[in-house]
């Protein structure tokens, strides 16, 4: 019996016994703060890193004759162009085909089956102004007005 408790006196098993009841309670910590709602100092919610609410109105132009409106579509502040698409995408059934370029971020081939072709191609104005990035790096802002249009020319809007 003597060589047992001995054995507990040991500094390695001190530290390692220590050392699971620090991980015992930061386990138990986490969990408790976890079911809390609560976020620890240093730490964000996604609530905070999404931010809130906002109405933007999005028109598509098919360059065909055919448009379609979709005003005050509610997407998350810090939300790019791509993501309201796929917003709408989900809301409304509206069919998307992209292809995401490593490096330089998504590219729209299609809305709805209307594909690009040698001459025309989707493209996208923000408030009037033709953008100058693609639509997962254009972040949105409330009121922003997004037209999103087949054309083979940027001036074309």
């Amino acid at each position: 019996m003597n060589r047992v408790t001995n054995a507990f006196r040991s500094p390695y098993v001190l530290a390692a016994v220590s050392f699971m009841g620090i991980f015992a309670a930061g386990m138990i910590t986490g969990i408790v703060v976890s079911g809390t709602g609560a976020v620890p100092l240093g730490a964000h919610s996604d609530a905070n890193l999404l931010g809130r609410d906002i109405a933007v109105d999005l028109e598509v132009d098919y360059g065909n004759g055919d448009v379609q409106a979709f005003p005050r579509e509610i997407v998350l502040e810090r939300n790019t162009v791509f993501d309201l698409l796929k917003a709408v995408e989900q809301r409304h059934g509206v069919q998307l085909d992209t292809r995401n370029f490593p490096g330089v971020g998504i590219f729209i081939e299609g809305i709805n089956g209307v594909r690009n072709t040698n001459t025309m191609y989707w493209q996208f104005w923000v408030n009037d102004e033709y953008a100058q990035v693609g639509a997962s790096q254009y972040i949105l802002k409330g009121g922003d007005r997004v037209l999103w249009k087949r054309t083979g020319n940027k001036e074309g809007q």
